[in-house]
Formats: C-alpha cells, sequence, structure tokens
C-alpha cells in the first residue's frame, strides 16, 4: 500500500472533521492576522458634522410620523484614528403595491455597500416581524447625506425602522452603535472611543453601546478604556443595551409592545419525544453500520483513520448517553451528525483503496454510484409537493423540509461543479490533487443524500402537530419576499467584506477564498450551497405562489447560518488555536453571555407564544442550543444559531397566525 496516498487522504479526512465537528473558520495566517484586528468600520466622514445643540424630546406616539432621522456613528481608520456621524433618513410609506420594496440612496456616489444594505434588511426584517406588521404594505428607504458602510449601526437602523411604523422619533441627542442579531439582541462593534468623538461633535448627550463593551480599545492608543468614563468627560452619558427593547426606550422614550407569555422552557409532546427517539435510533443503526464498514478495511487503513474514527465513535457515545438521558432531540442531533463523520470517513478510505487496487478508474466508478442521489432528490421534491398541510406547526415542518432540499440541491450543483472543473483540467493535478478533488466529489453527493434523508424527518417527525388553520398563500409569498431579501444580503455582506477582505490580504481570487472557506467553515458550505440550491428548484414550480414554502424555509436557513458568520467573524472577535483551525476562545466573551441568555428567553416566548399549536422543530432547536451553550466557543457559536433558528421559525408561525403585533 502507498502510504502517501493514504497520508493525503487523512489530510483531507482532518479537513472533513474540521467541517462536520468543528465548525472553525479559514486557518490561513493572512487570514488571522485579520481577525487580530479589532472589528471597526471603515467609512468616510460624512457631510454633516458639525456642533449642534441637543434638541427638545419630540412627542412621540401620534400615529403620523413616517420619517425619523438618526445619526449614525462611524469610525475612521487613520494616524490619528478618528469618528463622526453620518445623518440617515429612514422611511416608511404606506403603498397600494404588493412588490416589496427596500431602497438606499446616497448623496455622493458609492457612499454605501454591502454592511449598509445588510443591516437595513434586518431591520426591516426585525421590525415588520415585531410589530406583526406586512411588509409588503410598505416602501422602506434609508438615505444618507454622508459614506458609510458596517453594520454597526444595525440596532440603530432597527430602532428607527421600528419608529418609523409605529410614528415615534429617535430623540436628536441620542444615538448609539451595535450590531443587531436575528432576534433583536445587539452584538459588540470596534472603534467606540473614536465614535464617542463623533457624537461629542454632533452634540448628542446619550450614546447607547453593546452590553459588555465599557471596556473598549481605543484605537489610537491600542489601550482599554472605560467608555462610560471617557463619555463623562465628553460631557456624554453613556449606556449599556443588550437588546431592542431596552434601545427603543431610551432612543425613543417609548415602550415596544413585549409578550406576555409563560417563561417556562418548552418540552417537546409526548407523540413527538417519541418520533425522535426513533429516529435517532435509526441513525445510530447507520452508524454502527458504518463503524462495521471502517472496521473491514485493513488495519493500516484503521491506524490511519484512528484519530478521527473514535472522535466521531464519542460523539456517537453522547448520542447514546442523550437518549438514556431522556434528550430525544439531543439525541437525534448527535446520532445524525455522528452518522454524516463517519460517512466522511468511510468514503475517504474507500477512495484511497479503490484507486490503489484499480487506480482512478476505480475511484471514478465509485464515485459514479453517489449520482444516485440526483434521481433521489427529485422525488423527494414530488413527495413535498404532494404534502397536505393543515396547521402552522404543519407549514413550520414543510420549510424546513424544503431548506434541506433547497441545500442538497446546492450540494449536487457543488458536486457536478467540480466535475466539471476536473475535467478541464485535468492534464494540470498531480495525483494526490486529483484525488482530492474527486474525494469532495464524493463529499458533496454523500452531503446530499443525508439532507434528504433529514428533509423526510422533519415531516415524519413534526408534521400533524396544532389545529388545523388557514393560511394565505398570498401572505406566504410576501413573507417569503422580506425573509430571501434579508438573506441575500446577509450573504451579500458576508462575501463582500469577510470574505474579499481575506482573499485580498492572501493574494488570491474572492472565488478562491470561497471555495477554501467553505472546506474550513461548514456554516459558510451550507449557506452557499442551500443559496444557489433554491435558485435552481424555483425552476421546479409553476409560480411564486407554489414556491414560497421553499422560499421561506431556505431563506431562514441561509438568514441564520450568515448571521452566525458575521457574529462570529466581525461582532466576537475569536481567537484561533495555534494551527488556526478551532476558536479556542471569544475576546467579547460577556457580549456573548448577555447575547445567549437573551437569546434563551427570546426563544422560549416566542415558542410559548404559540401555545399549543406550536411545531416542534423550535423545541428541537432550542433544547440543542441549551446543551451546545454549555460547551466550548465553537458549540456556543452554534448554540446562538440553534438559538436563532427557533427564534425565527417561532416568529414566523406567530407571524401567519396573527399572533404577533401591537393591539
Amino acid at each position: 500500500m502507498k502510504k502517501n496516498y493514504v497520508t493525503q487522504m487523512f489530510t483531507i479526512a482532518l479537513i472533513v472533521s474540521i467541517i462536520t465537528v468543528l465548525f472553525s473558520s479559514c486557518c490561513c495566517p493572512p487570514c488571522n492576522n485579520l481577525l487580530e484586528q479589532t472589528p471597526s468600520d471603515d467609512v468616510t466622514p460624512g457631510a454633516n458634522v458639525s456642533q449642534k445643540t441637543p434638541a427638545k424630546e419630540t412627542p412621540s406616539g401620534t400615529g403620523e410620523e413616517k420619517e425619523v432621522k438618526i445619526d449614525a456613528l462611524y469610525y475612521i481608520g487613520g494616524n490619528p484614528p478618528g469618528g463622526g456621524t453620518s445623518e440617515v433618513i429612514i422611511k416608511a410609506e404606506p403603498k397600494t403595491s404588493e412588490k416589496l420594496k427596500v431602497s438606499f440612496g446616497e448623496s455622493e456616489a458609492g457612499g454605501t455597500g454591502n454592511m449598509w444594505r445588510s443591516s437595513g434588511w434586518m431591520a426591516v426584517v426585525l421590525a415588520t416581524m415585531l410589530l406583526g406588521k406586512d411588509a409588503t404594505d410598505y416602501e422602506f428607504s434609508f438615505d444618507t447625506g454622508g459614506r458609510i458602510d458596517g453594520p454597526s449601526a444595525g440596532c440603530l437602523m432597527t430602532v428607527g425602522t421600528l419608529a418609523a411604523l409605529r410614528g415615534h422619533q429617535v430623540k436628536e441627542d441620542a444615538t448609539m452603535t451595535g450590531t443587531i442579531n436575528p432576534d433583536g439582541t445587539i452584538g459588540p462593534v470596534g472603534g467606540i472611543p473614536q465614535k464617542l468623538y463623533g457624537a461629542q461633535k454632533k452634540g448628542k448627550t446619550l450614546v447607547l453601546i453593546p452590553a459588555g463593551q465599557r471596556y473598549s480599545v481605543d484605537m489610537g492608543t491600542k489601550a482599554s478604556v472605560d467608555v462610560i468614563e471617557k463619555g463623562k468627560k465628553l460631557g456624554i452619558e453613556v449606556k449599556e443595551v443588550s437588546n431592542v427593547y431596552e434601545a427603543y426606550k431610551l432612543l425613543t422614550g417609548d415602550s415596544l409592545p413585549q409578550m406576555e407569555v409563560s417563561d417556562v422552557p418548552p418540552q417537546l409532546p409526548s407523540k413527538a419525544f417519541d418520533r425522535f427517539k426513533g429516529r435517532a435510533k435509526e441513525w445510530y443503526s447507520r452508524y454502527s453500520k458504518l463503524k462495521g464498514e471502517y472496521k473491514s478495511f485493513p488495519k493500516d487503513y484503521q491506524t490511519y483513520f484512528s484519530g478521527f474514527a473514535n472522535i466521531v465513535d464519542g460523539q456517537a457515545q453522547k448520542a447514546d448517553n442523550a437518549l438514556s438521558q431522556g434528550m430525544s432531540s439531543v439525541a437525534y442531533d448527535r446520532a445524525a451528525g455522528a452518522t454524516v463523520q463517519m460517512d466522511a470517513i468511510v468514503l475517504a478510505m474507500n477512495m484511497v483503496q479503490r484507486y490503489q487496487n484499480s487506480g482512478l478508474d476505480g475511484a471514478v466508478s465509485y464515485l459514479e454510484s453517489k449520482e444516485s442521489v440526483k434521481t433521489e432528490l427529485s422525488a423527494a421534491m414530488d413527495n413535498l409537493k404532494a404534502e397536505d398541510v393543515e396547521s402552522t406547526s404543519d407549514y413550520v415542518a414543510l420549510f424546513e423540509a424544503y431548506s434541506k432540499l433547497s441545500m442538497a440541491e446546492g450540494f449536487i450543483l457543488l458536486a457536478d461543479d467540480k466535475i466539471s472543473v476536473i475535467q478541464k483540467n485535468a492534464g494540470s493535478y498531480d495525483e494526490s490533487q486529483l484525488m482530492e478533488e474527486l474525494y469532495y466529489v464524493g463529499y458533496y453527493y454523500s452531503c446530499a443524500s443525508a439532507l434528504l434523508t433529514v428533509a423526510k424527518d422533519c415531516l415524519d417527525i413534526a408534521k400533524d402537530f396544532g389545529s388545523p388553520a388557514t393560511v394565505n398563500n398570498n401572505d406566504l409569498i410576501k413573507l417569503g419576499e422580506i425573509m430571501a431579501g434579508a438573506a441575500k444580503a446577509n450573504m451579500s455582506y458576508f462575501e463582500s467584506t469577510i470574505i474579499d477582505e481575506y482573499a485580498k490580504s492572501a493574494g488570491v481570487h474572492s472565488d478562491v477564498m470561497k471555495y477554501n472557506f467553505m472546506k474550513l467553515d461548514s456554516r459558510y458550505m451550507m449557506a452557499f450551497a442551500s443559496s444557489c440550491g433554491v435558485e435552481v428548484m424555483k425552476k421546479e414550480f409553476s409560480d411564486s405562489g407554489e414556491s414560497a414554502p421553499m422560499v421561506i424555509g431556505e431563506a431562514a436557513s441561509t438568514y441564520t447560518l450568515s448571521a452566525q458568520l458575521i457574529a462570529k467573524f466581525y461582532s466576537l472577535d475569536p481567537t484561533f488555536d495555534k494551527d488556526y483551525t478551532q476558536v479556542v476562545s471569544i475576546k467579547n466573551e460577556r457580549a456573548l453571555a448577555n447575547m445567549l441568555n437573551f437569546a434563551d428567553k427570546r426563544a422560549i416566548s416566542l415558542i410559548n407564544l404559540n401555545g399549543e399549536d406550536n411545531s416542534v422543530l423550535p423545541i428541537f432547536y432550542y433544547e440543542n442550543a441549551s446543551l451546545l451553550r454549555q460547551g466550548n466557543s465553537e458549540e456556543q457559536i452554534e448554540a446562538l444559531g440553534y438559538y436563532w433558528r427557533s427564534t425565527i421559525l417561532s416568529e414566523i408561525q406567530a407571524y401567519m397566525s396573527g399572533k404577533l403585533g401591537e393591539n
């Protein structure tokens, strides 16, 4: 046996293990250098940064105001670095057409960018969902008088949008900085000391900052400063806030409607518990078969892969332990994860063995057997189209099933694209490179196959709960539009800002960095696959009404994944291990703790808001998040994503049933 090839495939298995177990970030040193910098918004001063006397608080609640002015804070690098404000006019004007419209105006060419648009879209999604309003009833616009491009105004823009919808105004002497997350929590930002100078120039007397950032790095001196004390010296009151509810109260003087529901953590209904238990056992059975296949390989193969096989076996044991403790949803999640990971290891071993025994033709022949997933996907699509849904809970199950199919389609597209690239560049690969490329073809097909099973599980487990309800198809179309807009804006932000900057630092094309990032952070791989897959699958439907459940499901998935990526690579400021493969700690530790605490409470509130009609899938995500948050830094980031997914699905269900909003 040629050990060099086994070693090369061992390295590939390492990458896959990182993808499926650790959810790590890009590991190249140039990218890590970027992560060591304090997050900031690289912007240019706006036209109006003059001193201004604070105005009296504007009376609010008249229900007539539809235009709100905010002053967004910015940080600008330089020697010395500085800060300022850019005036933004937010409008929410009633309209008669049913087409959603969110526009961004600027007073000079190139004045805004993808980060700014992402914040605007998230503001529209959160504001309309929180108030239970139909976004397509309004035309939203965000017009800035200067140049700004950063997510740090996300919460301020959300408050401004809420105020415009409710007929309130933001106090002229108040502003804030902080990103906005899908559940309304506020994420940390950089450059706060410099932003305070900008607030002083504009005459601000109150500045809100994300909770946990009282001590922030001064980008001029590189020293940590107490920004509350610094604010006092500048004549500014600085306050920490954790969520949009707190921010809205302080910035407008009015309170947002809050749900009066039970704060008791939810539990799965007995029928759902049993279904998760049964499916968990099925996944564990598949894992056991794969483990048996692993043991059937020669000893030297097992030796090379034993380290990773042991890690996966540990995950499978955790699934068994969860089952014995009565945590069927957690057992399901762990068993499915362990099965996918073991499948990746067995795939690598098969590739090596086939190549050793029959050369390249043997490896290719093995991969051809994986292409059957294409036929399976087509059948799964037909089955979903034929599903009868009677309750809002059924719709949530359908949304989730479609989200898995969209992602499966995306993985098939990735595999087919990889085959085309291999065929085009076959002469330029050496044997080890060719084997690696072929491996990923098989891996993508395997991921697609696993997702088809999960899609079926979504319906088998989560359907037939809740009471019958009529859901307006036009409402689904509108909901799909706004969710898709937010998901696309988030993905555009992450790719154009984070990935493009990494590519620039590494001196490679952005497409190359996207490919590398997919291999080293599974959240991006899944979001990328999903966003590509949904565009292809739309062609399978006769009209937008028929495709609306798929659009909503895919958008909710991509929205959550991209929000996690933004939080991880912009807000939370992680540190990595010596190999740059794992997040070992979070510098903004208190901010993460606050985000997790509020995310937990928010998920409970929205689950309980739906009462007996609630879907079991938000409970599934909630229960897994509750355990993940007790783990390491990577697991805590994953917990945030699970909480947000629980919140979004419950929020969508409550929105469909009219339980959200102001009375």
